[in-house]
């Protein structure tokens, strides 16, 4: 079943480091997949590194926030672990909201992109259920 209000990202390009619309997901515990589809990546001169991290957030300000997961793809020579570039496709990442027993009823998603990037990155997130 998927949920149209647990949507991190709509499809489509991000060529900058920039911040997602924060959701609510309520003051209890949840556990939950991070679901991300790239259908684009360049990685071109193999510099190209794009961090996506679910970030929690106390308020919706996200006045006090931090990172509940992450996933790194890129080049093989961007810093990226391991040696191999990136292909597209779908990448699930287990994810809750908790992290060292404090609940963060808000998340979104942050992109981090460093390297030689001129087009970046197309994909789409979503939370789904474990």
């Amino acid at each position: 079943m998927f949920d149209t209000k647990l949507i991190l990202k709509a499809a489509g390009l991000v060529a900058s480091t920039a911040n997602g619309t924060g959701i609510e997901v309520g003051e209890g515990k949840i556990s939950a997949r991070m679901v991300i589809d790239v259908s684009a990546i360049e990685i071109d001169t193999g510099d190209e590194k794009y961090v996506l991290h679910l970030v929690g957030g106390d308020d919706s300000d996200f006045t006090n926030s931090t990172s509940l997961g992450s996933i790194e793809v890129g080049g093989s020579t961007s810093g990226i672990e391991g040696n191999v570039d990136s292909e597209i496709g779908r990448f699930e990442i287990p994810v809750s909201n908790e992290k060292g027993g404090v609940i963060y009823p808000h998340v979104r998603l942050r992109t981090i992109i460093s390297g030689t990037v001129g087009t970046g990155i197309n994909f789409s997130a979503y939370l789904s259920e474990r």
